[in-house]
């Protein structure tokens, strides 16, 4: 019988573990889906020079990259995998990339989006900027 309390003991102390643990994830990822809603209402969701490109395939949760980056709201965990919050923010020193245990981030420059060219002038020097889409820039 005390067999028995013992197991039941073990069982319910193991749920429970489970139970936070499982709300633990939940919080952080929306957290996390909050602070991207705002990054994008901000305008800084989209990078605008070197930032890291997360394999979400690759991710182990590990949040060594989180842990890593000194800017600190460049990346967080949604829905148990790292991905990019205000990418904008980032600084491109790549403490991330050689945090991640399973090389699961890459730093790339730009967006896949669009990509902006400015020229300066040597009489006025003001610059003249253009935005070109991917595909524009390759038939140029």
């Amino acid at each position: 019988m005390i067999e028995w309390l013992i197991y039941i003991a073990v069982l319910i102390f193991a749920v429970a573990v489970f139970y936070f643990y499982i709300g633990k994830i939940k919080k952080e990822s929306a957290r996390s889906t909050h602070k991207i809603e705002q990054a994008k209402e901000a305008g800084t969701f989209e990078p605008i020079s070197l930032h890291p490109h997360i394999d979400t395939n690759t991710c182990i949760r590990s949040g060594a990259c989180l842990k890593a980056c000194p800017e600190h709201d460049v990346i967080g965990i949604v829905n148990g995998r790292a991905t990019l919050v205000n990418a904008s923010l980032c600084i491109g020193h790549g403490a991330c990339f050689h945090a991640c245990p399973v090389e699961a981030i890459s730093l790339r420059i730009g967006t896949e989006k669009e990509v902006l060219i400015c020229l300066i002038s040597t009489k006025t020097l003001k610059p003249t900027c253009r935005e070109f889409s991917l595909l524009e820039s390759l038939e140029v």
